[in-house]
C-alpha cells in the first residue's frame, strides 16, 4: 500500500520495483485489499529474479480494472537477456485477452480470446497451459480461443525480468492485483475457485434505508428479510452508509440459502456499534435445524469477540480475542480461520486468542439457516452495519484495509 516496491507472497522472492510510478498515487484500491494504478505511458513493475518463473506448463492469475482505451496494452511480459524469447499477455484495442508466446523472435503462440473485457469494475483472468494448448478465461468463464495456441509456454525462455503493467510495445491503463504465476496448470474448477475468491460470499451492506427486506450485494442471493424490527426506525446511519440498530429483545435478520456459506475456511468480517457492555450479545449464527451444530458470533459480558463452534451439540471451538470492543463508536471486527487456527482482529489489530482453538471452521455443517442480530440464546443490541462472509481467511493487510473504511 506504500512505497516503491510489490512484495512477492511466494517463496521464490521475485519482489517487483515499481518504476516510473508516482508513488503518491498509484497505490489504490483494488480487488482484495490494494491495487497498483498504471497510467499506460511508462508505469510498470519489474521483478528481479525470474528464473523460477520458466516451466513447461503454468497458469497466470490476475485482476485488473481497466482505464483508458483504444489501444493494445500490455499486462504481463517475461522475457529473456535481449528479448528474443518471451511471452506477452495483453488486452487488444477491442478489449479481448490475448497471449503471445515468441521463441528466436519467431512468434511461436498468438491466442485470441472472444470475449470482451469491459471497462466496469474488476475482472479475473487466467492464462492456462496444460501441454495441449492454451486456454483463456475471464471472470472464471472459458473463452473460445483462436490463432494460433499450441503447446509451448516458457521453458525455453532463460528469463531476465517481468514486466507488470507493461512490454517493449505497450503499457497498460488501469489497476492491477492479485498476480500469480504458477508452475502448473489449473483446471477448469480451479480457475472458478480462484475467481470467487476475489468476492464476499456475503455482503450485507444495510444501506437500504427503508423497508423490510435487505440485499446480499454479493450476487450470491443469501438477501435477508428484517423480521420483528420497527421500520421506522432500525434504519440508522453507519459506518459506511446506511446500518441497521438491533433492539437486542427480538430483531433480526433472517438471510437466505445458508448452505453455500459452508467453507473448511474463511472470513466474517463486520462494523458493529454495541449498545450495552455487561450483558452477552449474540451478534450472528450460522446454524443446521435443531441447532446441535453452529457457528456463533457473539460479544461477551466483558466486551470481548467469542466465537463458538459446535458439532453434535459439543463444541469443538471455542476462542475469545484477549482484546475488548467497547460502546463508545464503531469498531471493526474480523474473524479468520486459514485451516490452522481462528485470529481475531480489533480495528486492524490482531486481537488475540485464548480458549479452545483448532481447524473448524463451517465445512462439516448442513447449514439450514443464518441469523444477523441473532444468536443460538440471545440477541444482539446494537448498529451493525457492511456484514461480509469470505470464503479465505483474509490476510492482516487487507484487514487493516477494510478497518479504514469510511
Amino acid at each position: 500500500g506504500q512505497g516503491g516496491t510489490a512484495a512477492d507472497q511466494s517463496l521464490y522472492a521475485n519482489h517487483g520495483v515499481l518504476t516510473e510510478m508516482d508513488l503518491e498515487q498509484c497505490w489504490v484500491t483494488g480487488i482484495m485489499s490494494r491495487g497498483l494504478a498504471f497510467d499506460g505511458v511508462d508505469d510498470h513493475v519489474e521483478a528481479l529474479p525470474a528464473a523460477s518463473l520458466a516451466s513447461s506448463e503454468g497458469s497466470i492469475l490476475l485482476w485488473l480494472e481497466r482505464g483508458t482505451t483504444g489501444s493494445e496494452q500490455t499486462l504481463l511480459e517475461l522475457f529473456d537477456e535481449g528479448r528474443h524469447n518471451w511471452l506477452s499477455v495483453r488486452i487488444t484495442e477491442e478489449g479481448r485477452l490475448r497471449v503471445i508466446i515468441v521463441e528466436g523472435d519467431v512468434v511461436i503462440v498468438d491466442a485470441l480470446g472472444d470475449g470482451v473485457i469491459d471497462e466496469a469494475g474488476f475482472h479475473h483472468l487466467a492464462v492456462i497451459q496444460g501441454g495441449a494448448g492454451v486456454e483463456l478465461y475471464v471472470d472464471g468463464e472459458a473463452l473460445t480461443v483462436s490463432g494460433d495456441h499450441g503447446s509451448p509456454w516458457t521453458d525455453h525462455i532463460e528469463p531476465a525480468a517481468v514486466w507488470l503493467g507493461g512490454g517493449q510495445t505497450s503499457h497498460f491503463a488501469g489497476v492491477l492485483d492479485e498476480i500469480e504465476v504458477h508452475s502448473q496448470a489449473f483446471d477448469a474448477s480451479a480457475v472458478t475457485v480462484a475467481y470467487r475468491r476475489g468476492f464476499a460470499l456475503a455482503h450485507f451492506a444495510f444501506d437500504e434505508g427503508q423497508g423490510t427486506a435487505t440485499a446480499d450485494g454479493s450476487g450470491h442471493d443469501h438477501d435477508g428479510t428484517l423480521t420483528d424490527m420497527d421500520t421506522s426506525s432500525c434504519w440508522v446511519a453507519g459506518q459506511v452508509g446506511g446500518a441497521l440498530l438491533f433492539d437486542g429483545v427480538d430483531d433480526y435478520v433472517d438471510g437466505a440459502e445458508a448452505a453455500t456459506l459452508a467453507t473448511p475456511e474463511g472470513t466474517i468480517e463486520l462494523w458493529l456499534k454495541p449498545a450495552v457492555v455487561d450483558d452477552y450479545l449474540d451478534i450472528l449464527n450460522l446454524f443446521e435445524d435443531g441447532y446441535e451444530n453452529f457457528l456463533l458470533l457473539r460479544r461477551d459480558a466483558n466486551g470481548r469477540v467469542y466465537l463458538l463452534i459446535e458439532d453434535d451439540d459439543s463444541a469443538i471451538l471455542s476462542v475469545t480475542s484477549a482484546a475488548a470492543v467497547s460502546e463508545d463508536d464503531f469498531h471493526h471486527v474480523a474473524v479468520t480461520q486459514s485451516g490452522t487456527g481462528v485470529q481475531i482482529y480489533i480495528d486492524g489489530q490482531d486481537a488475540g486468542t485464548q480458549g479452545t482453538n483448532g481447524s473448524a471452521w463451517t465445512d462439516h455443517l448442513a447449514l439450514t439457516g443464518l441469523w444477523l442480530g441473532r444468536g443460538h440464546w440471545g440477541f444482539y443490541q446494537g448498529v451493525l452495519d457492511e456484514v461480509r462472509f469470505h470464503p479465505r481467511a483474509l490476510r492482516p493487510d487487507e484487514i487493516a484495509v477494510l478497518a479504514g473504511a469510511q
